[in-house]
């Protein structure tokens, strides 16, 4: 716990490797997020397309069969049962 620093002297410490470190680190989390929400096709409310016969998402593309499982990605997980 730093106690004798206040934040800009703490952020003065830093090495720019340390800052850049951070970022990357932020920003690998803010992927993995992504990662996620993409293959669970998370709050995007699908519409059953009849030309085509598929479930398809407006967020991100994919296209599911009537089962649910994966025409087109980038999902990767068949589409769960609704709860």
């Amino acid at each position: 716990m730093v106690t004798d620093m206040n934040l800009q002297d703490l952020v003065d410490s830093f090495s720019r490797s340390h800052a850049q470190a951070a970022w990357e680190a932020g920003l690998a989390a803010i992927a993995q997020i992504d990662a996620i929400v993409r293959d669970k096709n998370i709050a995007c409310e699908f519409a059953w397309n009849t030309a085509e016969r598929t479930w398809d998402c407006p967020c991100h593309g994919s296209r599911f069969n009537r089962d649910g499982s994966v025409i087109a990605g980038p999902a990767e997980a068949p589409l769960s049962e609704p709860e």
